[in-house]
């Protein structure tokens, strides 16, 4: 899925925009008011490029304020079939870590372990 990467957050495209151009296009010759609705995913409880549907929140951006807009390819999935594939990545990725502790939650591996198994918090149990 494409979304808007603006300054350091992610964005849905505004209702009825496929693409940067679109938006661009009605910032240049549409759009006269300076402030957008989006829809903002949280990233609280993910990694990118992977987001969860149901963690958005709508704010308005002063479009004219902002320093850098580029289009992302993401991946958005719902809470549960994110939990799913997270739980996989667990069996395979952190049971090797001195981090892990596995009591069933995902407690403190949201924000640090990505669906694609890299994790910036990992480090390997030694051997004694």
């Amino acid at each position: 899925m494409k979304v808007l990467q603006i300054d350091y957050d992610f964005y849905m495209l505004p209702e009825g925009m496929e693409s940067i151009h679109d938006l661009i296009w009605h910032l240049n010759y549409e759009n006269h008011d300076t402030f957008m609705r989006f829809l903002q995913f949280q990233t609280e409880n993910c990694r990118y490029p992977y987001f969860i549907s149901e963690d958005v929140k709508t704010v308005y951006l002063n479009i004219d304020r902002k320093e850098m807009i580029s289009e992302e390819e993401v991946t958005v999935l719902s809470r549960a079939e994110y939990d799913r594939r997270l739980a996989e990545v667990i069996k395979k990725k952190c049971v090797g870590c001195v981090n892990f502790f596995d009591d069933g939650s995902f407690h403190g591996l949201r924000e640090k372990l990505s669906l694609d198994g890299e994790c910036y918090a990992f480090e390997s149990r030694e051997e004694e």
